[in-house]
């Protein structure tokens, strides 16, 4: 218990040292905040929000990559697919993906298929795309933008700026 308070008070003390003025409160607002998103958040959402389609949904975070697996229906029959991506860039409201592996290994075409279903999810030039604009519970807060995202230590990191 002593260790504990001893802790606290040592961060209390940090706390004060810092200047804590407007300026730098907007400073940090217009550099941004970053948001943390764990495998098991990000699970949550896609159940929250279901790719139509697609069942069995799951999402993990391998290395710098974020890997989907579930079963989509090709021509009326369920396969098992796996979706292997790596964020690239965050702009505006959207995040792009590149598309690293896709097993089964499927024809352009049928890949535009099944990955053009969702709301907001463009596929071109082996580049995965989400417009947050475009997905209702996103499109109804009206701040916030991107500046940047990458996935370090089995976390999606998303940097926020007003």
């Amino acid at each position: 218990m002593n260790e504990f308070l001893e802790t606290m008070q040592r961060k209390l003390g940090e706390l004060n040292d810092q200047s804590w003025t407007v300026e730098s409160l907007l400073n940090k607002i217009a550099t941004g905040t970053p948001i943390r998103m764990s495998e098991e958040l990000v699970n949550r959402l896609l159940h929250l929000q279901p790719l139509e389609g697609t069942s069995n949904l799951q999402c993990s975070f391998e290395g710098e990559h974020l890997v989907l697996t579930g079963n989509t229906k090709v021509m009326l029959v369920p396969v098992p697919f796996r979706l292997e991506l790596k964020p690239i860039m965050a702009k505006g409201r959207r995040i792009q993906f590149e598309v690293v592996d896709l097993k089964p290994s499927l024809k352009e075409s049928m890949k535009k298929k099944l990955l053009k279903d969702a709301d907001g999810v463009t596929y071109e030039d082996n580049k995965l795309t989400i417009n947050f604009n475009d997905i209702e519970v996103v499109r109804d807060i009206p701040f916030g933008k991107l500046a940047g995202v990458r996935i370090k230590e089995k976390v999606l990191w998303c940097k926020i700026v007003m």
